[in-house]
């Protein structure tokens, strides 16, 4: 009887989860443009704006 119980509780608990994030994110946008070399690899290495360093 308690198998029967918890299993069914559970499974309550996983659809009132998903129903809420389901309603809480309802996707991520899709980008209309693509992104630039920069926002894929970073930027390089050593062409910073702060590389005057004196070690």
């Amino acid at each position: 009887m308690a198998v029967v119980l918890l299993t069914g509780l559970a499974a309550y608990a996983w659809a009132t989860l998903l129903r809420r994030e389901r309603a809480v994110d309802p996707g991520t946008p899709v980008p209309t443009t693509p992104p630039s070399d920069q926002q894929i690899h970073g930027k390089p290495i050593g062409q910073g704006p702060a590389q005057n360093s004196t070690s």
